[in-house]
């Protein structure tokens, strides 16, 4: 009877672990494809994120030029005729003194 339990035990066991292990490798080939299959999507966004990187370099070098070239045809006259004025006494852009708002001053030694 004790040998009869010992197979029984024994025969169960390998039904349980030759089940365990059928579905283990299902289960690693499926996250394998998962795996496989999510490189291949990150590459793709990769490749249209650098092709995007690209278009958009493109342009910005377009615009810096464009601006060079405009900075470059930028002189006082222009200004003055597109309604620059050149009144500087009323601008100040930092005071010693502490009464102005917005100033830049040194009270002490922060420095």
């Amino acid at each position: 009877m004790n040998s009869y339990i010992e197979k029984y035990n024994t025969e169960d066991i390998q039904r349980y672990l030759s089940v365990v292990l059928v579905f283990s490798a299902i289960a690693l080939s499926l996250f394998y494809i998962y795996l496989i299959n999510s490189s291949i999507l990150n590459t793709m966004s990769r490749e249209q994120n650098n092709r995007q990187i690209a278009e958009v370099s493109a342009k910005l070098s377009g615009l810096e030029n464009s601006y060079m070239a405009r900075k470059s045809d930028l002189n006082i006259d222009m200004a003055r005729t597109l309604g620059f004025k050149d009144d500087f006494s009323k601008v100040h852009f930092s005071s010693e003194s502490p009464n102005v708002a917005g100033n830049l001053s040194l009270l002490g030694d922060e420095i």
